[in-house]
């Protein structure tokens, strides 16, 4: 069988990479506390969730449905200052990372081909770089068609303030090419630059989704979708869009109980395109994680 090792990359010689062979490690981090989100949250349903035990057991159901799905995939734990360098298949559990330029940096490279990747109960936050490009996490070009589920991810980069792409392009995640992202419980917290998610994904799936802080734009549409955001609370300090979009009209994103700056649609100045006028923006009246419309990974728990 083929080792697939996570590499790590010194902050401070970041071109000598340094392979650590983790495959089994069973380190605990019992102090580790990936936080819901430090915003305000502007609608009591989404409070109400997101406050409650009903949260926390969703995401537990969904880091169960990764173990079943991730059998076999190497499973990597552990405190981190540099660059990780992920081979697909993988799984990244109770983990922290910090320092580095691109904190998850995942690839496929050695066959068999399974460019997956799942983070589970992940912190990722004070990150630097010496240019002007960065992210949380990374997925390239050269490995095109990587699925990411994520549960209990927290991404607090503290980038530099948006100055330029020239200057400041840095980002929370970075999707290049990806085939799609599921996520339950992401928080993306004072990105400050360019984009908390720079959303290349062909699809996404995002439930309590938290994204706050100050940043040029919080979410990049690329792709026509369809996208769903579900009981998230997006919100950014300051003036300027939420969402931007390549292609406005192209572009699907099916939204329930969601709010935005508090409020509960996107209206005109949330909305950025770079082509188009409006993209196509669903509030569905119905829960479509009780209707099956996204991925089983997600699934409801009763309230309490």
């Amino acid at each position: 069988m083929i080792t697939r090792p996570l590499s790590l990359i010194s902050p401070d010689r970041p071109r000598a990479r340094v392979r650590l062979l983790l495959k089994g490690i069973a380190t605990q981090l019992a102090g580790l506390v990936l936080a819901l989100g430090c915003g305000p949250l502007g609608a009591e349903a989404v409070t109400e969730r997101m406050m409650s035990g009903t949260a926390a057991c969703e995401a537990q159901q969904a880091a169960d449905w990764i173990t079943t799905q991730f059998p076999n995939a190497p499973s990597h734990s552990g405190v981190f200052e540099g660059r990780l360098e992920a081979e697909t298949p993988v799984v990244l559990k109770h983990a922290q990372v910090s320092q580095a330029r691109y904190g998850v940096s995942i690839h496929e490279r050695v066959p068999p081909l399974d460019p997956r990747i799942a983070l589970i109960d992940v912190s990722i936050s004070d990150l630097r770089s010496a240019n002007a490009f960065g992210g949380g996490i990374k997925t390239h070009s050269g490995s095109p068609g990587v699925e990411l589920f994520l549960v209990n991810v927290t991404i607090n980069p503290n980038w530099p303030h948006w100055v330029s792409y020239a200057k400041t392009n840095y980002d929370g995640l970075v999707l290049d090419a990806a085939a799609a992202i599921y996520a339950q419980n992401l928080t993306v917290n004072n990105w400050n630059a360019d984009s908390a998610i720079d959303n290349k994904a062909e699809i996404s799936q995002f439930v309590n989704l938290v994204i706050s802080g100050p940043g040029h734009r919080p979410i990049r549409y690329w792709r026509p979708g369809p996208h769903f955001l579900v009981d998230a609370d997006i919100s950014r300090e300051g003036t300027g869009p939420l969402l931007w979009f390549r292609h406005c009209e192209a572009t699907t994103v099916y939204i329930y109980n969601s709010v935005f700056n508090g409020e509960p649609r996107v209206t005109g100045p949330m909305v950025q395109c770079d082509e188009g006028t409006a993209p196509n923006l669903v509030y569905l009246p119905e829960d479509p994680v009780k209707k099956g419309k996204m991925s089983s990974m997600f699934r409801r728990c009763p309230k309490g």
